[in-house]
């Protein structure tokens, strides 16, 4: 095994405000914009450990987010300031692990996740194997934040509720694809704005399985397990293949 860079941070830390446009309606922190500090938070890890976007190009590689899994049990307001921790927690299989945890101002962790990334071939997407990467960063296997992996989200063979949509420019990030919260933000805008004012989201997790593409029209399907917890399949227009699975427990907002 190599020596590891002892300058290496083990834990990452980045500091956020919550701006007015990224609360929703409800002056609570939109759960896309929550995603995209997780993802903001894990690409300035990687950069720092030397596996960041242009250390991957310059390979021909490039990571892709597989699972994700989130606890909430608050949603911070606008204008409040938010800390956030991330870390790796190693490998299994071909699959690196990464937590997150969110503190308020008053340093009580009020969020928590959990990943697992892929590196692959930019140009054939095929999976790398991350054994000699890995061996060379900090990483803490036993900080878990969740005692279970990430579970597989099952698959919808009837659903409670059709909608469609059609992937477009705006959905797309500078990879040139989908961005991972593009699809939870898809998934949100088939409620309606007095079911997001009575409801809060507190445990959301997703399975990324295929890669939607511009100008392809979708089907987002939803599968109501419970009246509080929901299943969605996203895929392509008259295809069974699900290229995304979002599960969503809500929570009555007074009991929030």
């Amino acid at each position: 095994m190599e020596q590891k860079d002892k300058n290496l941070k083990s834990i990452w830390c980045d500091k956020y405000q919550v701006h007015s446009f990224e609360v929703d309606p409800f002056h609570r922190l939109g759960i896309v914009n929550l995603c995209h500090y997780f993802q903001e938070s894990a690409w300035n890890h990687a950069k720092h450990l030397g596996l960041g976007f242009s250390d991957l190009a310059d390979k021909g590689k490039m990571w892709v987010l597989v699972k994700l899994g989130i606890q909430i049990d608050y949603l911070p307001q606008w204008n409040e300031k938010l800390e956030l921790m991330t870390w790796s927690r190693g490998k299994r299989s071909l699959f690196a692990l990464r937590d997150f945890e969110v503190y308020n101002s008053a340093k009580q962790k009020i969020i928590k996740g959990s990943s697992e990334w892929v590196i692959v071939n930019a140009k054939s997407h095929r999976p790398q194997r991350i054994d000699s990467i890995i061996d060379k960063i900090p990483v803490l296997p036993m900080k878990k934040c969740f005692n279970e992996n990430i579970d597989t989200i099952e698959h919808i063979e009837l659903e409670d509720f059709c909608h469609k949509y059609q992937v477009c420019y705006s959905d797309l990030d500078f990879n040139g694809h989908v961005n991972n919260a593009k699809y939870i933000q898809w998934v949100l805008n088939t409620y309606s704005s007095e079911f997001h004012g009575e409801y809060v989201p507190f445990n959301i997790e997703a399975n990324y399985r295929m890669e939607a593409e511009e100008t392809q029209i979708l089907e987002i399907r939803r599968k109501n397990i419970a009246p509080d917890c929901h299943i969605f399949s996203i895929r392509k227009e008259n295809y069974q293949q699900d290229l995304c699975r979002v599960l969503i427990r809500w929570k009555e907002k007074s009991k929030f």
